[in-house]
């Protein structure tokens, strides 16, 4: 039915003018009984947030909050026969999100399907639109046919790499976009400033300035005690949130790993050796995908069709590692099914769907002190931001400064750079200074 975008930088209050646009759509058609306004994300991190503040901003209206994926595979579920019927093809596994998105998006084609969405979502939100791709950009082309879909996006904040698959051009193509400027986040103008120099094309050169600092270090002990010190006067200032940010895994960058286990467990001395800060207790906070591998390591689980493993053993496990939503699944499947023994690849998707129920309805821990890269950071914002970078990334150019500007504009107070930079050579490249 119709399409409204909002672009800007980060902080440029995008996901206000989302909520604002919903209420102004809603005070003119209010819904009717059994109508909701359906929220979609990439991230289940952005679904929480968005849920919250749907639930406290559209009342009494109410909000479905999804994942394109999670949306996805509930549609294809819902109309299987119908995808079986209309595809020349072999229906996708439950784990194929791609494939997943790619037959929502078919389903969605067909009028059918996308009126019966309609009835129940006449409203659809969706945040982060810059990171939907392929079959995910054709789910959304189906709901704006027979929705009032409402839109944010920036493509600079775009982190996937596949420049070739650009929803924000899509969206652009169907609408005029509202252009936000400006940022309600921060004030502080040595994180302005930074950000812009890195937006810019050709980007600038970023300069030290208030509330902004960059340092390199040789190791990652001296990265540890640079972080330490940062986290002590951060919170003198009285910031109540910090979070250390990099763009690779822990897993794949010693100089990551090592610098935040310093901090957990070793304490910074001034030169004079009369003050001290640390360790302070930092949780790095998993991903979807890692997460599944720790616990099927640890349940000894793998892909493999053909290995059968005992449920009642597989139940004891679950419960021992604190599994317990697993184990609960296992029994279920036993009662249901009668059988003692489980392939060890259906257990692995037992897995799956368990810790992705638990992403999307589970409490989540709150850590006032935590680390994560700089995908699972987006769409959020801390008082006090510190950023390792490693000595390699293996991006291009343009994606490094990309995961730059994320990781610096989820500050809202300070930033501290930290370059694993042992002869001051990274400090002086892009993305750090402009080529």
């Amino acid at each position: 039915m119709s399409l409204a975008l909002f672009e800007g930088p980060a902080g440029s209050g995008k996901t206000t003018q989302l909520v604002a646009e919903v209420k102004r759509i809603l005070a003119a058609s209010p819904l009717i009984p059994g109508q909701r306004v359906l929220a979609l994300t990439k991230m289940h991190g952005s679904r929480r947030r968005m849920d919250a503040k749907l639930d406290l901003e559209i009342r009494p209206a109410k909000a479905d909050c999804q994942t394109i994926d999670g949306f996805a595979l509930h549609l294809n579920r819902r109309w299987r026969d119908l995808a079986e019927s209309t595809s020349s093809t072999r229906l996708p596994d439950e784990l194929d999100f791609k494939g997943q998105s790619e037959l929502a998006g078919q389903l969605l084609a067909l009028d059918v399907v996308a009126t019966w969405v309609a009835r129940t979502y006449p409203i659809v939100v969706v945040d982060e639109l810059q990171d939907s791709k392929d079959g995910q950009i054709r789910i959304l082309e189906g709901l704006s046919r027979a929705t009032r879909c409402v839109c944010a996006a920036d493509e600079f904040q775009d982190l996937t790499g596949d420049a070739g698959s650009n929803a924000s051009a899509w969206a652009r193509g169907r609408c005029t976009p509202v252009i936000l400027t400006g940022s309600h986040r921060t004030t502080v103008n040595g994180i302005l400033d930074a950000a812009d120099a890195l937006r810019s094309s050709p980007p600038g050169s970023l300069v030290v300035a208030k509330g902004f600092r960059m340092s390199a270090v040789p190791s990652a002990a001296q990265a540890g005690a640079y972080l330490s010190w940062e986290i002590t006067s951060a919170r003198s200032e009285g910031c109540t949130s910090a979070v250390v940010l990099t763009p690779t895994s822990k897993e794949k960058s010693a100089f990551v790993r090592d610098a935040v286990e310093w901090v957990r467990t070793k304490t910074a001395t001034s030169s004079k050796g009369s003050s001290t800060s640390g360790p302070f207790k930092i949780e790095w906070e998993s991903g979807a995908h890692s997460e599944v591998e720790e616990l099927v390591a640890l349940l000894k689980l793998t892909a493999d069709a053909e290995t059968q493993v005992n449920v009642r053993e597989l139940e004891v496990a679950a419960r021992s590692v604190g599994a317990g939503d697993v184990a609960a699944g296992l029994q279920r499947r036993r009662t249901l099914t009668g059988s003692e023994t489980i392939g060890s690849a259906e257990g692995y998707r037992l897995v799956d769907r368990a810790l992705s129920m638990r992403r999307s309805f589970g409490v989540t821990r709150s850590s006032r002190l935590s680390a994560m890269t700089v995908h699972q950071a987006k769409n959020r914002e801390f008082d006090a931001v510190v950023v390792l970078w490693p000595r390699k990334i293996r991006k291009d150019p343009e994606m490094q400064r990309r995961l730059l500007y994320n990781a610096i504009t989820r500050a809202r107070r300070r930033v501290l750079v930290l370059l694993e930079d042992s002869k001051r050579e990274r400090i002086i490249a892009p993305p750090f200074v402009a080529p």
